[in-house]
């Protein structure tokens, strides 16, 4: 049985959507002005303002809670459901590692922007 979920993880890793991005952070509680700001960010940084999208980027935004497990859930889903190509995210010390961690175990590309 695990050997079987390992399979069909590996199956649903194999196939990305080179336009997609992923974005954890925390949206909700009391980091959800900090989680604003960085989306903000994120978006002016890959070309996204309004209704311009400079390259035609696809952002999964998904809200942490700033919550280790609701991260981890997030990165898991993003990698093996929405097939993003990379996950940016990590904002909180309390939530980076998690998300670093589920991220490297399944292969993707994680940007982190906690020190």
């Amino acid at each position: 049985q695990q050997s079987a979920s390992m399979v069909k993880q590996l199956e649903a890793r194999s196939y990305v959507e080179p336009k997609s991005v992923g974005v954890v952070l925390p949206m909700s509680g009391p980091y959800s002005s900090i989680g604003q700001q960085a989306l903000k960010g994120i978006q002016l940084a890959l070309g996204i303002s309004g209704t311009t999208n400079k390259y035609n980027l696809r952002l999964h935004i998904v809200d942490t809670k700033d919550s280790p497990e609701e991260a981890s859930r997030a990165i898991e889903s993003l990698i093996l459901k929405d097939h993003v190509l990379a996950i940016i995210g990590g904002l909180t010390s309390k939530t980076a590692s998690a998300e670093a961690t589920k991220a490297q175990e399944l292969g993707a590309p994680f940007i982190a922007l906690s020190n």
